[in-house]
């Protein structure tokens, strides 16, 4: 299986091959890894691991009858700042609705809940159509083709606001029978694209997202060459070398949507300039492989990291795959269908993410809104799908980790994936080990160590090797690995011969481990007056008591309830020597 990284577009795919996810290159196991990006959107859904893109059962949802308002044509979804859904269609005849899904946009409100802005004071008319919403400067802005003419309609700072303003933008003979609308940021300039069914495609080159744009258009009448023929939709695609590439769907190949015309895929390169007027490598994709579909109207587009996917919809509700076979949309397509809405009469299509599945919405000419769910997923756990720009994660294991990033997937226009690699350290483990009078920590491999004598940072000390060891010290070494570190168990030095007289099996520590209280017995201790000592992991003392030992027999017991759980190390001091035992507080 491949790795895939998910881009599902209405009008527009955007390359990730600039990762802008900041997220440390390697982790701990067990630890918090914190993922950001830089990446401008409104929603974003965070995955953990790869995202099959394989296609899956999907789901057709009952939907909200709109039959009290008209015919619906465009339909584009977006999510507010408390993620709840909103749902913008515009009316055949000339009206907009705003339909208020609330945090479920896979249930249907009441009618009553539905907001009815009208014909915009006169300004949408017969053949109202695509409409797109972007944001641009903290502000909401709606675009709407009626008949001949844009229409822009202001918002405000919140997509909830009813429209403060609207405005007929163009009324122009470069709009002609026109259905999707897409609008695109082109690195700070704002660009407009409409399919025409007459046959090209119309661009809007706005100076300011408020200025009146000029237009301009490109198509080839040559079907044999990539030609139009009542295009309904299309994808604009950014590949890693920043060359767009656009894909239209027509809705037929002959003179009309006679059974025997079948709808075909053409190819326009545009190159680096998203202005360009005259794309090259004008090809026809064909319909032959595309069996059986017929009138499509809607085209999105998945990717993955080595080949990448068109989904299509008809008017019919259906919906199918078209396959590649790699990165070269120009190859000869293959189909598989993945299922239908259960409506016909399809016109236009928004996708949306909801409860980690990826879900489409379309406006079927019978005055309704129907929704298939489960297009894609995202793995239900550990996943998030909000407006959240932040994710966190840990890994129980080592190796490495990828988490994919999908930005504005719920846009007509703009989503972006990325992906972030992490590697997870096993266990780093060290030791300290006496050599003569050298202490050196044994085990993982470290690239810093600090030693510490008596809980102190010794300067200097930054190797496996420690020298110049001191009597009656306590050292402690952490190591660190590619951001992770780890404590040695406490090491007491003494110099060969000191502390020899009597055997570790002359004291003994129990229970061992214990919750709290350890028992001490020793014999043939030389002085009647002990002292013991506690140390935690890092060398630092802890509890301390002087205790009796008649005759140089010594029975106490010392209490290390209340001090976190973990290893200790107990040291006994007389005047023969120092002796070291380590127990385990549970």
């Amino acid at each position: 299986m491949h790795k895939f990284y998910l881009t599902l577009i209405l009008g527009l795919f955007v390359s990730f091959a600039q990762a802008q996810i900041t997220a440390p290159d390697t982790a701990c196991i067990g630890s918090t890894v914190n993922y950001s990006t830089t990446a401008s959107g409104n929603t974003y859904a965070w995955a953990p691991g790869n995202v099959d893109i394989s296609p899956t059962s999907m789901t057709g949802i009952p939907g909200l009858d709109l039959r009290a308002f008209g015919k619906p044509m465009g339909i584009n979804m977006q999510q507010d700042v408390n993620g709840d859904y909103y749902a913008f269609v515009t009316l055949y005849k000339g009206g907009l609705l705003k339909i208020p899904f609330g945090s479920d946009p896979t249930t249907p409100p009441s009618s009553s809940a539905i907001v009815n802005y009208g014909n915009l004071g006169g300004r949408l008319g017969d053949s109202t159509t695509g409409i797109d919403i972007v944001k641009d400067g903290g502000n909401w802005y709606g675009f709407i083709i009626s008949g001949k003419s844009l229409i822009r309609v202001e918002f405000g700072n919140a997509i909830t606001n009813n429209p403060s303003a609207y405005v007929a933008l163009n009324k122009s003979f470069l709009i002609s029978n026109a259905q999707q609308l897409t609008m695109v940021n082109d690195n700070g300039i704002w660009r407009g694209f409409t399919a025409n069914q007459a046959g090209f495609i119309t661009r809007f080159d706005f100076a300011t997202i408020t200025s009146t744009p000029t237009t301009a258009y490109f198509g080839s009448f040559n079907q044999s060459q990539g030609g139009l023929n009542a295009p309904a939709s299309f994808s604009l695609f950014k590949n890693d070398l920043g060359a767009w590439t656009m894909i239209v769907a027509n809705r037929w190949n002959g003179f009309g949507p006679s059974a025997s015309n079948r709808s075909t895929l053409s190819r326009f390169e545009l190159g680096t300039n998203l202005a360009n007027n005259s794309p090259s490598n004008a090809s026809n994709l064909g319909q032959t492989n595309i069996n059986g579909l017929r009138n499509v109207r809607s085209v999105t587009m998945v990717r993955d990291c080595d080949q990448f996917y068109t989904l299509v919809t008809t008017g019919k509700g259906d919906v199918s795959q078209v396959d590649f076979g790699g990165l070269d949309p120009s190859g000869s397509p293959t189909y598989n269908s993945l299922g239908s809405f259960l409506y016909d009469s399809v016109a236009f299509v928004t996708p949306f993410w909801f409860d980690k599945k990826l879900c489409i919405m379309a406006t079927c000419v019978d005055s309704t809104l129907g929704v298939l769910s489960n297009v894609y997923s995202i793995p239900v756990n550990s996943s998030v799908d909000n407006n959240n720009s932040g994710y966190s994660a840990s890994f129980n294991s080592g190796g490495l980790f990828t988490t994919t990033l999908y930005v504005d997937q719920a846009k007509a226009c703009g989503p972006q994936t990325y992906c972030k690699d992490v590697y997870s350290l096993s266990t780093i483990r060290i030791n300290i080990r006496q050599y003569d009078t050298i202490f050196v920590a044994n085990g993982t491999k470290c690239d810093v160590y600090v030693w510490q004598k008596n809980g102190v940072v010794i300067p200097g000390a930054v190797t496996d090797t420690l020298t110049g060891l001191e009597d009656s010290a306590i050292y402690t070494v952490i190591g660190y690995k590619a951001g992770c570190s780890t404590f040695s168990t406490v090491q007491y030095f003494a110099p060969t011969g000191i502390g020899s007289v009597y055997s570790d099996a002359s004291i003994a520590v129990y229970p061992n481990p214990s919750t709290g209280i350890f028992n001490i017995n020793a014999t043939r201790l030389s002085k009647e007056n002990v002292t013991i000592s506690c140390y935690n992991m890092v060398g630092s003392l802890v509890k301390s008591l002087v205790a009796n030992a008649p005759n140089g027999n010594l029975n106490t017991s010392i209490d290390l309830a209340g001090l976190p759980k973990g290893v200790y190390q107990l040291k006994l001091q007389t005047e023969d020597g120092n002796y070291i035992k380590q127990v385990v507080l549970q």
